[in-house]
């Protein structure tokens, strides 16, 4: 497989009250999707791996994103600001890069 691109950003989940997650993810690695509105094909699955897991009342984190599979459009996370993150049809956060 080819040697895929990820990319450091910091990932801000939204809270119960603005209707995201009932608490962030406690793993090392979280897998999620995103839609990315400029793309013939928007909807792909992303890897988010926390440099340490996230304690349960923190929100924000660093982070490193990369596409879950080898044909996703890889060059396109030089090109993004951000990048929303989703569970299903349900926005629960977004990642901000540099």
């Amino acid at each position: 497989s080819v040697m895929q691109k990820q990319r450091t950003g910091i990932i801000h989940f939204l809270t119960k009250e603005e209707s995201g997650r009932q608490h962030p993810p406690t793993g090392e690695v979280y897998y999620a999707t995103t839609h990315i509105a400029q793309l013939d094909q928007p909807n792909w699955s992303i890897v988010i791996i926390f440099d340490k897991p996230i304690k349960e009342d923190e929100y924000s984190a660093l982070c490193q994103v990369k596409f879950l599979f080898d044909h996703a459009p890889h060059p396109i996370l030089d090109e993004l600001k951000e990048m929303e993150v989703y569970e299903g049809a349900k926005i629960v956060g977004r990642i901000v890069f540099e």
